[in-house]
């Protein structure tokens, strides 16, 4: 009787477990700052890998993968140092669980000069193990937000908060990364929780917005009478004053790594303003070496106790706070709440401590509704007539510019998306435009960016809404809005690629979906984003040629599409207003060049101010489209990085004969055909 008991106990704690993981869709296990290898570092990933549920769980690593400086640069402490980062996936990955990390501080270097690199060297590295389900996001030193779909209803977005209070050269200019800016980061981010306002969300970073750890200004007892303990567990010398100077002066001036700096709030606030709008969205981060449950603006999930542990406290709005080395768990049943659950370390076993669990929260519907009249076929339309609406003296001071062409009425034609396959898939990125991407049904991609021009997101925040801020949109005139209308007329003459975009006028619609209020009722340029095929980023482009000494580029094509730009007066050709395509699609690749981003073609500078700003000393580049170059050196100042590399091969001949054909090419007749594309009432003007 006793054996049957037993048997009967068994067998139903079996079927109670194997229920339980049936109910949970999925699992994501969530271990913070366990850089370092230690017993209490593999004891938690042991732990953590028996609690894998096949075909279900994930791993979120939550930054600080590597103590205590992140990738070693030097070639005799690389190798040991990616070990530690080994150590964290290995054993996971053997066992068929998907691993991501999320960077943290110590891996940019400990916010340090070479972070930059030591991130680069992290993804070089994990890319080299050409692992799909092994990942670093956001990679490539970018700062996302980065959205990884995890099922019908759960979605992981992942930021790297260190970018944003990183104070050093994040390099941007020659990165491959969509978001470029704050602002950037913050509006796609928007897009993803909007796109996402039926499903949970994750979102992970490193750095928590809510904690009443060490990072959020608490020091125990024991930090304010023996603060050498710090240093060596074992150095109990009592220091009652000087203890409790450092943390009455980290207070005072809290560094970037913590809540109280102004950084750091500035992103908690500018990042949970867009979160809290989404009910059902939980915040997951290391960063301190505790675990903790808080209820603010929004769930914070703080694990960070991966390979050690610090003091912390409860405040205002905490569930849950522990000291101890552990981890988290975070299942999303099949009814969609959220199950939380924190596991600790105390050095003999590791045991489950505390279970929450969140509810699903259906999103409230929004009305995207645009009131209009009904709009036909074609619409009269001024750009932007408030441009030509200045004093004489305002004129003689910044310039005539392409006033009066912004101002005049034209006829546009108006794009109703619901009479095309064309379906939006997401915001794209730019430095002074809003853009959006779409599909359409033979699934070639298509944007539309808008002809109206934001230079304030290129200034800072505390400028915005000033003076300086109405003067650097007061210049969007000296941008002659149809201009890229007539380029591909030119570069088909000199047998440039190129795309062939239309300026419309977009109606209210709604496929537009919540999109509308950026993008409905504005005028923007449509165009193929990929009008030859598949392409390649100027960078995406370079790491080929680095990896097959076969891989060329076309040099010959590549200043030829050169010269149109100083005749044109393009300024502004960097790295990201190219794409590459390869043209012989064999084992080796020729790439060809493809420009885009035609906005500054025919730029002018005009005005006592511009024309001082563009003297020889200060910004020369500003000189602005005319009959004479100043100096194409300086001219050309935005594509310097590029011009040197991908001409390496080319003699002065060939510069020279490249500047002839695109002089035989644009002839009266051409120059002609390619005005005529304006709109007729521009054309007369």
């Amino acid at each position: 009787m006793k054996k049957i008991s037993i048997i009967s106990f068994f067998i139903f704690s079996c079927l109670q477990f194997l229920t339980a993981q049936d109910s949970v869709q999925l699992r994501i296990i969530l271990i913070g700052d366990a850089g370092e290898i230690n017993t209490v570092q593999q004891s938690i990933l042991n732990s953590a890998a028996g609690k894998n549920i096949p075909g279900k769980t994930i791993v979120l690593f939550l930054g600080d993968n590597i103590y205590p400086k992140g990738v070693e640069l030097s070639v005799d402490k690389k190798d040991s140092s990616l070990e530690i980062l080994r150590s964290q996936f290995e054993g996971l990955r053997k066992n068929g669980v998907p691993v991501y990390f999320v960077p943290g501080n110590h891996d940019w270097d400990k916010s340090g000069p070479d972070g930059y690199e030591k991130i680069i060297a992290a993804n070089s590295f994990i890319e080299s193990l050409q692992d799909s389900l092994l990942k670093i996001i956001p990679a490539d030193a970018c700062p996302g937000p980065y959205e990884l779909p995890v099922g019908d209803n759960v979605v992981i977005v992942a930021m790297d908060s260190e970018w944003w209070l990183y104070p050093f050269n994040k390099h941007t200019e020659k990165s491959d990364c969509i978001c470029k800016t704050k602002r950037d980061v913050l509006g796609r981010l928007t897009d993803i929780v909007e796109r996402n306002k039926d499903k949970v969300i994750i979102f992970a970073t490193h750095h928590p917005f809510e904690t009443y750890g060490t990072h959020g200004g608490y020091y125990s007892l024991k930090e304010h009478f023996f603060p050498l303990t710090e240093l060596n567990k074992n150095l109990f010398i009592p220091l009652p004053v000087i203890g409790s100077l450092y943390p009455l002066l980290r207070k005072t001036f809290p560094p970037a790594q913590d809540l109280g700096n102004v950084l750091y709030r500035d992103m908690k606030k500018s990042v949970n303003d867009i979160l809290k709008t989404h009910p059902n969205v939980i915040h997951v981060a290391g960063h301190e070496h505790t675990l903790q449950l808080i209820q603010g603006d929004v769930l914070q999930v703080v694990s960070g106790a991966g390979c050690k542990h610090t003091p912390v406290r409860k405040g205002n709005g905490s569930l849950y706070a522990s000291d101890s080395s552990g981890y988290a768990l975070a299942d999303v049943m099949s009814n969609n709440n959220t199950r939380l659950s924190f596991f600790t370390y105390d050095e003999k076993n590791i045991t489950e401590s505390f279970v929450y669990t969140k509810l699903y929260a259906t999103a409230s519907p929004q009305d995207l509704a645009i009131e209009t009249p009904a709009i036909g076929d074609s619409i009269r339309i001024k750009l932007k007539p408030e441009f030509d609406k200045v004093t004489g003296m305002h004129r003689k001071l910044f310039g005539e510019n392409y006033r009066k062409v912004w101002a005049t009425e034209t006829t546009l034609p108006v794009l109703h998306l619901s009479s095309t396959t064309l379906e939006p898939t997401e915001l794209g990125g730019g430095m002074q435009t809003h853009s959006l991407r779409f599909k359409d049904a033979d699934k070639k991609e298509w944007v539309i960016r808008s002809i109206d021009k934001f230079p304030d997101a290129l200034l800072p925040q505390a400028l915005a809404q000033t003076l300086a801020s109405d003067l650097f949109k007061d210049n969007v005139s000296a941008i002659f809005p149809y201009a890229p209308l007539t380029v591909p007329v030119f570069a088909k003459a000199a047998g440039i690629a190129h795309s062939d975009p239309k300026i419309v006028y977009v109606a209210p619609d709604k496929k537009l979906g919540i999109y509308s209020r950026d993008f409905a009722n504005t005028i923007v340029l449509l165009e193929e984003r990929e009008p030859l095929g598949k392409s390649y980023s100027t960078l995406k482009m370079q790491q080929a040629l680095k990896d097959d000494n076969d891989n060329s580029i076309d040099q010959k094509a590549f200043i030829k599409a050169r010269m149109q730009d100083v005749f044109l007066g393009d300024w502004d050709r960097h790295a990201d207003q190219w794409r590459w395509v390869d043209e012989q699609k064999g084992k080796s690749k020729r790439f060809i060049p493809v420009p885009r981003d035609r906005d500054q073609v025919f730029y002018v500078n005009e005005g006592l101010f511009p024309n001082i700003l563009s003297l020889p000393w200060i910004m020369p580049k500003f000189e602005g489209f005319k009959g004479h170059i100043r100096n194409i050196n300086s001219f050309s100042f935005n594509a310097a990085l590029i011009d040197g590399v991908f001409t390496n091969e080319l003699t002065q001949d060939d510069w020279q004969k490249a500047a002839q054909h695109i002089v035989s090419c644009f002839t009266d007749s051409v120059i002609d055909e390619a005005l005529k594309k304006l709109p007729p009432e521009v054309y007369v003007s």
